[in-house]
């Protein structure tokens, strides 16, 4: 996973108390505070809504963040390509 999100772990900064008492979204998708010093995390997670389907249908997928201790929660899932958001590449994942 660490591969996957070399890019974000590189330019990503760290987060602040400033920034996180503005911020509007205060958790993680796993429901974890973001916490100060915390490098967030952005990916495409494919919820598997319609198992079985050939094509994944935009509904299945949701932009969630995270950060590297949820690594584990989580693997690629090489069977949808990722998208873009704001100039970067976000991985697809799946829980595991």
């Amino acid at each position: 996973m660490k591969t996957v999100f070399k890019k974000q772990l590189e330019t990503n900064k760290p987060v602040t108390e400033e920034l996180l008492s503005k911020i509007r979204f205060k958790k993680y998708d796993n429901g974890e505070n973001i916490k100060v010093g915390d490098i967030v995390l952005y990916a495409m997670l494919n919820r598997g809504l319609n198992k079985g389907l050939d094509k994944i249908p935009a509904t299945d997928l949701k932009v969630i963040a995270l950060n590297k201790n949820q690594f584990d929660l989580y693997c690629v899932d090489e069977s949808v390509v990722g998208g873009i958001i704001g100039g970067t590449e976000l991985p697809t994942i799946k829980l595991k």
